[in-house]
């Protein structure tokens, strides 16, 4: 499979703002100086439930296709386990697009695509730095507030490994240690933005890093302490298998 990621006025000095009404939204600035972004699904749709893609990610700070008609705008990708949809901006807001956009042939995403809090997306940005010098160009996720925190799960195939988008569905930067795993095995793995990966180790029950000493061969595994962003996420490659991996923060 290819993948991607090596995914509005509110005060500059504030990342994350609750609207109370009958019921209460969010808004999640997330500081990110990166190109692809894999964004976290933090808050849920007006009334509860799945929210629609379209919804999520607000367009201010974004680049349209009208603004430069050479590009063809920012872009949204979810991942289903075997392929790629795709949306794009234009000065109307976000459209499903079939584009062939960073190595990926997707299918257009709909309208009425939804995903539950926990889910993530990757946003593709012509513009992620702004100003002299540079600086992160800040994005916001929109939607209804939640407090509770819902199990996120993984699901093996039997044939082949599974890739998979999740994150913490929080308004605060979270550790991927912080939540409680189940199912995961010594052959799983946690691959960050960066493309580091992560390996699960079972006397720790921690994701780890993987030093190997080139001398003597011998493997340190060190407990992964940096969180994930605020509004960010990571992928996850579990083995091929039967059962599910689940995580709840």
């Amino acid at each position: 499979m290819k993948t991607i990621v090596s995914a509005l006025a509110i005060a500059a000095a504030s990342t994350a703002l609750a609207v109370e009404s009958s019921n209460t939204f969010g808004i999640l600035r997330v500081d990110s100086d990166k190109a692809q972004t894999i964004i976290s699904i933090p808050w849920e749709n007006a009334g509860g439930g799945a929210i629609k893609v379209k919804d999520v990610v607000k367009t201010a700070n974004l680049t349209p296709k009208s603004d430069d008609p050479a590009y063809i705008g920012d872009q949204l990708y979810y991942y289903n386990g075997s392929s790629y949809k795709m949306w794009r901006l234009t000065s109307s807001g976000w459209e499903g697009a079939t584009i062939v956009a960073n190595g990926i042939t997707p299918t257009a995403g709909s309208d009425t695509d939804e995903l539950a809090r926990g889910g993530a997306l990757i946003l593709v940005r012509k513009n992620p730095t702004a100003g002299t010098p540079a600086v992160a160009n800040p994005f916001y996720l929109y939607g209804q507030y939640n407090s509770t925190q819902p199990l996120i799960s993984v699901t093996r195939n039997d044939s082949s490994v599974t890739y998979t988008l999740i994150a913490p569905p929080s308004a605060n930067a979270v550790s991927l240690n912080a939540g409680t795993w189940a199912g995961v095995t010594s052959g799983d793995q946690v691959i960050l933005p960066n493309g580091q990966p992560l390996y699960w180790k079972d006397s720790t029950d921690k994701w780890c890093t993987l030093t190997t000493n080139l001398d003597t061969g011998d493997e340190t595994y060190t407990p992964y302490t940096t969180p994930v962003p605020a509004g960010e996420g990571v992928w996850m490659r579990v083995q091929k298998g039967s059962g599910t991996v689940s995580v709840q923060w």
